[in-house]
């Protein structure tokens, strides 16, 4: 809890261009730190935040990690990807993995974590990530709710 505090408080002094998707202005919230945040959000997060606010709170190994997981989601979510950034990415999922099992133990390596490792061949078979991902309709859905809610509102009200 602690530590979201921190994260948190470090979050507020980050100001970000305009273009760039915002969270939460609230994520050190009880237990669930986090748990509201879309994969847009997700990803702002990741790419953006977490190496600067993070990095001093980690061990080498969790960095190391970090450091993987980072650069591996930048060279797969832009708009055009080489085969380069694919065997790049690869690698990095690879060795990320290494250090989790090295660290961590076999058990901390998840169905999603071992997933991951197929992303370089999702991505040669269907194109970039960036051309199916779902966050535009993970925004969207978060409009219609919007609009559900104040329809439902109106119902009630009226």
């Amino acid at each position: 809890m602690e530590q979201l505090q921190v994260t948190q408080q470090r979050m507020d002094h980050v100001e970000l261009p305009s273009d760039i998707g915002r969270i939460p202005p609230k994520i050190a919230i009880g237990n669930d730190g986090f748990s509201n945040l879309t994969a847009d959000q997700w990803k702002t997060f990741i790419m953006i935040y977490s190496t600067n606010i993070l990095w001093d709170m980690l061990d080498n190994n969790d960095r190391k990690i970090l450091g993987h997981f980072v650069q591996t989601c930048n060279l797969l979510v832009a708009r055009f990807i080489t085969e380069n950034d694919l065997k790049e990415a690869q690698e990095r999922l690879k060795d990320m993995t290494c250090v989790i099992e090295n660290t961590y133990g076999l058990e901390f390596i998840t169905s999603n974590i071992h997933l991951a490792l197929h992303i370089s061949d999702c991505c040669r078979d269907y194109s970039p990530i960036y051309s199916y991902w779902l966050f535009p309709f993970e925004r969207l859905n978060g409009y219609i709710d919007k609009i559900l809610t104040l329809l439902r509102y109106l119902v009630i009200f009226f």
